[in-house]
């Protein structure tokens, strides 16, 4: 039997014959007369003695999760066969390591029993992880073996006091946890810490070792592999061997590495983006900007390991310093974090391209450097610092402020790296993700100087094949580590053994941790509890509860609310039985039936779903803006529309047993420019332009949170509200919630937010139709470089 109905929309029609039917089952296995309630807050955890019960429990609650086998209610569930044990006499269970208690041996496994529908949610789902299965067979087929992943970075324990101690931690975490555990500090381990030039050796048990597995009572044979590693740029060189220095400097392309020396900024620099284009692309056979030369070339093709090791296993390597090596010089011509510099436009000059941007010499050794595509004038600077002192994102600051085919490349940018940072990537996505950072990329060869290109902006190109490879970017970046090196920091009591402070308390802490599982009332280090467990039901928080009576008109459009979009409506509607129940109601229609209290409940602050949300009152007197909500509505066409509002008052009707959350908000009309949706894919409002008085109120179970940020875009001149701008961008909230309450990563597209823009268009093409996409003719402030020293100091002053 198909059981897709169990987590399927409430109000289909799917739904509630498929709970008619259950509950059919249910009454037919009774135990002693009661009936367990597999609703997802009873989670068979109750028993009632009438199915109506049960029934308003599933359709305000819906299933509990994975529960597609009914063991509770007769259906037998598949017995599992054990596992072979060579030894049938187990030894004593003291000399085996073993896994802490039943849910660490739960959690493990994880990777092998998670839903199968192709999403990459894990590192399980990329290609490495089938690769390994296919090959060693032996490994993949025990899901208890282990995957780690491998970091290691230098660091100071000294924080700033000492700026020559470095001391690597080797770290590691394990992948077969579910993802929202993999980088958890409760499960990174420090099994080395090195001092200097020392490295470990490579001692490795290749024949596993005796475990016991508490959770299914048996005896296995735990085996290890090295599943990956995970370094900065920096470190990746030191510890592999492989150089990323120079004009081979790419440890993908290799040999294939496109570089150029720049000779003013005395640095080299890595530019060719159009051969990663599709090969009918358009900017492929345009050369008007590139040289005047096409690009027929294919792009770099991919080295597996087993190719990479085949190259170097012949070498001869010689440890040490060599007498021929010399100190890679530095940039001494780039002052202050600006790519555009007298230098760069120098290059420019001596590459003979970009005549409109070469500089212009002045008096007393001063050079004049006209306005960029990307320059800035005075007011719109001012502009983007009014911008950046409400919020920090790159594409909301760049409104209005730059030219709109610089600012729309600038924006898909963003788009991608939001989309790559995904908790669940769809892996039919990742070809059109490519196509977009490359069109990124050569639009940027466009744009900026070629000094903008460092290694860093060059490696790009390579993020979407190690996505598909390796699973979502969150599982293999930095940021875990490097907050765990702030833990062992803290370790440091004695400041003249550091690394001995720092074993001492790592090791402490493994102690007190193993005991903490033992003690029921005390949490787990490493793994705080999330301030949402317990309320994504929803919950009352800010000012005591609050009773009130509101006039009789108000108070009824708020039962008609609850009465249309309820659940436990949709029966009635859907099957037209409203007159034959009413003649034998049961307890769950008596609730609804008889209307709520005439006293309401309010508050200044409501947390569901992983939200916490504000009255608009309530905002005011607070740094974050926590009042603005979404709701997606169908219309009768059957169109969804997208209503945007703030809300004014929170309140809690009560039913008996059942307490409804209501929103009463304040709606922005959608027709008349209240609501639009420009180029990039962001959406705008316009709040004076409100509507829709009479349907004030909406389920706070239905919203999604969302923000308002000033659009400078839309500001007025002066003279003209120059302080206020007309129109807001809307912005989605963000929840996490995987882990709370028994969620899983199974359920997060459940509650993920929308994309907060995108951009279809292919900003390569339009650039590279223009004259001069590099230049800029709507202002003509550029900068006055003057020189105090000859390859020295430099200033730079704003021509007005």
């Amino acid at each position: 039997m198909d059981w897709q109905w169990m987590y399927a929309d409430r109000r289909s029609k799917e739904f509630i014959d498929g709970v008619h039917y259950f509950l059919r089952v249910a009454e037919a296995n009774r135990h002693k007369g009661f009936i367990c309630c597999p609703c997802n807050k009873c989670k068979n955890q109750k028993e009632y003695s009438t199915s109506r019960t049960i029934h308003f429990h599933l359709f305000e609650s819906g299933f509990m999760p994975s529960y597609i086998c009914w063991t509770s209610h007769g259906e037998q569930g598949v017995e599992m066969e054990e596992d072979e044990v060579e030894n049938d006499n187990i030894p004593d269970f003291g000399q085996y390591a073993g896994f802490e208690g039943n849910q660490t041996g739960e959690e493990e496994r994880d990777a092998d029993e998670r839903q199968q529908d192709r999403m990459l949610r894990h590192a399980a789902n990329g290609s490495q992880w089938r690769n390994i299965d296919r090959k060693f067979k032996h490994f993949g087929k025990d899901a208890r073996n282990i995957r780690f992943g491998l970091s290691t970075d230098g660091m100071n324990p000294f924080g700033q006091m000492s700026s020559g101690h470095s001391t690597w931690p080797v770290t590691m975490c394990i992948y077969n946890l579910p993802p929202w555990l993999c980088m958890k500090r409760k499960y990174i381990m420090m099994p080395i810490i090195i001092q200097g030039p020392k490295q470990p050796g490579n001692d490795i048990n290749k024949e596993g070792v005796p475990v016991w597995d508490d959770d299914k009572q048996e005896e296995f044979n735990l085996r290890a592999l090295l599943f990956i590693t995970i370094n900065d740029w920096p470190t990746l060189s030191n510890l592999s061997g492989q150089s990323n220095k120079g004009y081979k400097a790419c440890t993908h392309c290799m040999d294939e590495t496109e570089s150029t020396y720049l000779k003013h900024c005395r640095k080299v620099v890595y530019m060719g983006h159009r051969r990663f284009l599709a090969a009918n692309h358009l900017v492929r056979k345009k050369g008007k900007h590139f040289e005047h030369t096409a690009d027929r070339r294919t792009k770099p093709k991919h080295r597996s390991g087993k190719t990479v090791f085949a190259m170097v296993k012949d070498l001869k390597v010689v440890f040490g310093k060599g007498p021929g090596s010399q100190p890679i010089e530095s940039e001494d011509g780039v002052y202050g974090k600006s790519k555009d510099t007298l230098e760069a436009r120098n290059d420019l000059k001596h590459m003979e391209q970009r005549g409109d941007l070469h500089p212009e010499p002045k008096e007393k050794r001063s050079h004049y450097l006209s306005p960029a595509s990307y320059t800035l004038s005075k007011a719109k600077k001012e502009s983007m610092f009014e911008c950046l002192e409400s919020i920090k994102l790159l594409p909301i600051i760049i409104r209005g402020i730059l030219p709109d085919n610089v600012r729309a490349t600038i924006t898909k940018l963003c788009a991608f790296m939001n989309a790559i940072s995904q908790k669940v990537i769809d892996p039919d996505r990742l070809e059109a993700l490519q196509n977009d950072v490359v069109q990124c990329l050569v639009t940027f060869e466009l744009i900026f100087p070629p000094s903008f290109f460092n290694i860093m902006t060059y490696l790009l190109c390579h993020l979407v094949k190690e996505i598909g490879i390796l699973g979502p970017v969150y599982l293999h970046n930095m940021f875990p580590f490097e907050r765990y090196m702030g833990v062992l920091k803290k370790y440091v009591c004695n400041r003249a053994r550091p690394e001995a402070s720092i074993a001492k308390g790592y090791e402490t802490k493994e102690v007190i941790e193993f005991w903490v599982e033992f003690i029921e009332v005390l949490r787990p280090i490493g793994v705080p509890e999330s301030r949402h467990e317990g309320r994504l039901r929803g919950k009352g928080t800010l000012r005591r509860k609050a009773i009130m009576t509101v006039d009789n008109n108000l108070f009824r459009k708020a039962h008609f609310m609850i009465l249309q979009q309820s659940s436990l409506v949709a029966p009635y509607i859907e099957e037209h039985l409203a007159l034959v129940r009413a003649r034998n109601i049961g307890k769950s229609d008596a609730w609804i039936t008889r209307g709520p209290s005439g006293s309401i409940a309010t508050f200044q602050g409501y947390e569901i779903n992983g939200y916490t949300f504000y009255t608009r009152a309530q905002d005011m007197k607070s740094t974050s803006q926590n009042s603005v909500v979404r709701i997606d509505a169908m219309g009768h066409d059957g169109t969804t529309s997208t209503y945007y509002g703030a809300i004014e008052d929170i309140w809690e009707l009560d039913y008996g047993p059942l307490k409804v959350p209501l929103f009463r908000c304040q709606w922005v009309r959608l027709t008349g420019g209240g609501v639009t949706i420009d180029d990039s894919g962001m959406t705008t409002v316009d709040l004076n332009k409100v509507g829709y008085s009479d349907e004030p109120f909406v389920l706070a179970n239905d919203v999604t949170q969302v923000f308002y940020i000033k659009d400078m875009s839309s500001k007025g001149k002066k003279g003209k509200e120059p302080d206020e701008p007309k129109r807001h961008v809307v912005l989605p909230g963000k929840r996490k919630i995987v882990g709370v309450e028994d969620k899983t990563d199974e359920d997060y597209d459940q509650f993920d937010g929308q994309p907060p823009f995108t951009v279809t268009i292919d900003p390569s093409i339009l650039l590279s139709n223009e004259d001069t996409p590099y230049s800029r003719s709507d202002h003509k402030e550029g900068t006055i470089v003057r020189r105090k020293y000859v390859r020295s100091t430099v200033t730079a002053d704003v021509l007005p």
